[in-house]
């Protein structure tokens, strides 16, 4: 069972950052096909990312897995958000919250909401990427998988081997190749024009993903 629902787990992250995100990977959009395979439908609503912005999430797991708290936030500045004060240790410990884990360790044993007024108490957000907000919520919906299966489960930790395949698929856009100014000149381009809407031409895909 436990194995089962590892893999139920990992399947909407490998659609999100190979493919695309399905923004419902809730129990009743996550098919078992007669042959074993896992089947995820739903796609009336999606959010498709740049390679980079998906090469950028990717590294963002592997950090959050390995806890790694410098590599977590360079990832992060690559989306462009801003806080208030800009506090690194409460901007983790919310990037935790979304793409990795709430446990005690991350939240201070505060429930959801409490949580989220403490951040937002403590480091008032003033731009949030618009790349980050679905990937965060596909997490947080499959931890609710998780748990109600009795799996506390650490999502980037569960993530990483995908996390590393989508990082090695695409070697250009990792961040290890961006110069310093490089990665400043997308900042201020990112913090520029994160406000806009833009609207961009997505293939047409089946509305039925299925892996092995």
């Amino acid at each position: 069972m436990v194995h089962s629902t590892g893999k139920c787990l990992r399947f909407p992250f490998y659609n999100s950052v190979l493919i695309i995100i399905c923004r419902d990977p809730h129990p009743g959009n996550i098919l078992l096909v007669d042959d074993g395979r896992l089947g995820l439908i739903d796609y009336g609503q999606v959010k498709h990312l740049t390679v980079k912005e998906r090469v950028n999430y990717a590294q963002l797991i592997v950090a959050l897995a390995n806890d790694d708290e410098v590599e977590v936030w360079k990832a992060a500045k690559e989306f462009g958000g801003k806080s208030k004060y800009s506090k690194k240790e409460i901007q983790y410990k919310l990037l935790k919250f979304w793409n990795d884990t709430r446990s005690k360790e991350v939240t201070g044993d505060r429930n959801i909401q409490e949580f989220i007024d403490w951040v937002e108490a403590e480091d008032p957000a003033e731009d949030v990427p618009h790349a980050l907000v679905m990937p965060g919520r596909v997490s947080f919906l499959l931890r609710a998988i998780g748990n109600a299966f009795g799996i506390d489960m650490r999502m980037a930790k569960l993530w990483e081997p995908i996390a590393i395949e989508a990082i090695k698929r695409y070697p250009e856009h990792s961040l290890d190749n961006v110069t310093e100014q490089e990665r400043k000149e997308r900042y201020k381009l990112r913090r520029r024009y994160s406000s806009l809407v833009t609207r961009q031409h997505v293939e047409p895909i089946p509305t039925t993903s299925i892996i092995k």
